[in-house]
């Protein structure tokens, strides 16, 4: 499961609006340019976190937007030996994780920004 998110930067104040802290030698780093990378195993997951700055994206003929590029993408690492019997289950789950990730990366300012509404 997969959850990439452009997040537009006139709303957006790069890693500011986000839970992610980069220090290069001792110094933040806020403003510049900045790739992080994070693989790591979790609740029987393994996740794969991508936080870009600076990003540029458009969908086919549209106009590019810029901002800070979100990837999160959530494999299974357990075995599965009755995959298709619980498929729906194992789906659910991942879904769950990725959410659980994406909001964890929000600051509640950012968050209040994007005015999600729960149903």
């Amino acid at each position: 499961m997969r959850f990439i998110n452009l997040m537009p930067a006139d709303r957006f104040d790069g890693l500011r609006a986000f839970r992610v802290t980069v220090e290069v030698g001792g110094e933040a780093t806020q403003d510049g340019q900045v790739l992080v990378r994070v693989q790591r195993t979790n609740a029987g997951f393994d996740e794969i976190i991508h936080v870009v700055t600076h990003t540029e994206a458009s969908a086919e003929g549209e106009t590019p937007e810029s901002g800070v590029l979100l990837d999160v993408d959530v494999v299974s690492s357990r075995v599965l030996p009755n995959f298709w019997r619980t498929m729906a289950a194992e789906l659910e789950a991942a879904h769950h994780e990725c959410k659980r990730i994406f909001f964890s990366l929000l600051t509640d300012d950012t968050l209040s920004k994007l005015g999600p509404s729960y149903e």
